[in-house]
């Protein structure tokens, strides 16, 4: 659920916190993916219980904002079933959409940005007055649920019997800074128990590159360049040790990869960070994950758990002492 880059993205993020003025002032950037390839990048402002105006603006596999004539936006609680509002947004300019809603509790929202039937794009992110985002979180201001913690522990388990596993990640800062249109990093994953396991890391206009670690084996390739490999020690890429959660609620019944699911939303001290879990009522599989820390919102979706897998590092790295 982790990725190589992790550490140094968060450390660049937290440094460039600044943005340019304007007159309208989002609290949140977040930026994320839709089924055609393209981005959304959506701004909320003043992210506070009542009304909000969000900014749309939907941006090519180039980073070009493109022209957009309308969307409709969709608001949901991840407490609770069932649509909140949905709106039709207005141009504010050529490549910029907005619409007013109303975020009426605290608690984690979900805004869903519909450009087409085809095309669409989620945001997650929690709204507590205590917080400061997107750089500081709050700590947990209720009591634990019991039978949300034995949700938790069942896809827990699950997850730690797995042999095989695929995810895709995608990391926001929830700041426009440094490029003026939010920073998106996605990863695709797979890992094969034991201890092997393939990151394909994009960052657009700054970095791609391919890591594979076999056992105490690792080699990577920065995109156009020479694949670079070093020894090292052997270890779990499925590893959840650093999760010790707290404040466990449930929250909705909800739908993902065709299989019936119970949000579960807990918190996890160490990082300073409120994650949602979305576990399969029949597998215990954990579906999909939200992260919200300190200029850290990571969504990922897994997928073929326990499929075949083998991975391998490719022929062309060149192993050490090769």
């Amino acid at each position: 659920m982790r990725t190589c880059c992790l550490a140094l993205v968060v450390l660049i993020l937290i440094a460039t916190c600044g943005s340019e003025g304007n007159e309208f002032e989002a609290k949140i950037a977040l930026r994320y993916a839709t089924q055609q390839g393209r981005t959304v990048l959506l701004e909320v402002a003043p992210l506070e219980v009542g009304a909000n105006r969000l900014r749309i603006t939907v941006l090519d596999n180039k980073e070009q904002p493109v022209t957009t004539e309308s969307a409709r936006v969709r608001l949901s609680r991840l407490e609770s079933n069932g649509l909140v509002q949905e709106e039709t947004t207005h141009p504010v300019d050529q490549d910029r959409l907005e619409a007013d809603l109303s975020l009426d509790d605290t608690g984690w929202w979900q805004t869903d940005v519909v450009l087409s039937e085809k095309e669409s794009a989620s945001f997650y992110f929690r709204l507590d007055p205590r917080a400061k985002p997107p750089l500081e979180t709050a700590l947990p201001d209720y009591q634990s649920d019991p039978r949300a913690e034995a949700v938790y522990q069942r896809a827990l388990q699950t997850y730690q019997s797995l042999n095989s596993l695929k995810w895709r990640e995608e990391l926001t800062s929830g700041l426009l800074a440094p490029t003026g249109i939010g920073v998106w990093v996605v990863t695709d994953a797979q890992a094969q128990r034991p201890d092997r396991v393939h990151y394909h890391v994009l960052s657009p206009g700054s970095s791609e590159y391919d890591t594979y670690r076999v056992g105490d084996t690792s080699c990577s390739q920065d995109h156009g360049k020479s694949w670079q490999c070093s020894s090292g020690s052997s270890s779990d890429p499925l590893n959840l040790n650093y999760l010790r959660p707290t404040a466990f609620k449930l929250g909705r019944q909800d739908v993902v990869d065709g299989e019936n699911v119970q949000v579960v939303l807990f918190y996890n001290p160490s990082q300073q960070a409120w994650y949602t879990w979305w576990v399969g009522s029949e597998t215990g599989y954990v579906r999909r994950q939200m992260m919200v820390a300190p200029g850290h919102y990571m969504l990922t979706e897994f997928f073929d758990q326990n499929a075949p897998l083998v991975i391998q590092i490719p022929a062309e790295a060149q192993a050490p002492g090769g």
